[in-house]
């Protein structure tokens, strides 16, 4: 974001406004959505820095939720579809030590799709390659593109908000307006919706 604004310094710095507009869109998308809002083109080139600018922040300081490893442990056939790129997905899975959950066989990413969220294709693919069928399937997300995507592909959505830094009513409103019923606040509260404890 700081490095359009550079460019761009008619668009305010506010993370509030991008994290609401972007947020759980796949690149291709976010270009696009600036394009359509802000009438400005953003490459390749410029796509790839800002990618470059998230990698480092990623190695600066990430770390697991509390109490994630736990539903790690108790789901059955459980992936990641991430709107996000194959190997920045792969290196967060490395970083974090969770590679005994998640690998090559159950990590779904953007570039393995036509679309991005907000558009169903990589929910589709994760289930029709973990061997389920969409109405069988349950989606935790953090955005509004997610949840969207999750119920077009016919899904179960969870919205999960305990990390969501800006925004959080409004999204919870977004979500909801959509249809998505069951809002999870923090982990212990998305165990209970999921397993009843």
């Amino acid at each position: 974001i700081n490095h359009m604004n550079e460019n761009h310094p008619q668009i305010k710095n506010d993370y509030a406004e991008w994290y609401k507009l972007l947020s759980g869109i796949s690149d291709d998308g976010k270009a696009k959505k600036i394009k359509i809002i802000y009438g400005l083109e953003i490459g390749e080139k410029e796509l790839n820095s800002i990618y470059q600018k998230e990698l480092k922040r990623m190695y600066q300081g990430m770390n697991l939720t509390n109490g994630v490893k736990t539903l790690f442990e108790k789901a059955d056939n459980q992936c990641i579809a991430t709107g996000g790129p194959y190997e920045a997905t792969m290196e967060k899975i490395k970083l974090l030590n969770i590679g005994s959950y998640f690998n090559d066989k159950n990590v779904f990413a953007r570039d393995m799709v036509k679309h991005g969220k907000p558009e169903p294709d990589i929910f589709l693919l994760a289930a029709k390659k973990m061997g389920f069928e969409p109405e069988n399937c349950i989606v935790i997300d953090d955005a509004v593109a997610g949840a969207k995507g999750a119920l077009t592909a016919g899904m179960d959505i969870i919205t999960y908000v305990e990390h969501t830094h800006t925004g959080k009513e409004a999204i919870i409103n977004e979500v909801r307006e959509l249809g998505v019923k069951k809002i999870a606040h923090n982990m212990k509260n998305l165990n209970e919706i999921i397993y009843g404890s």
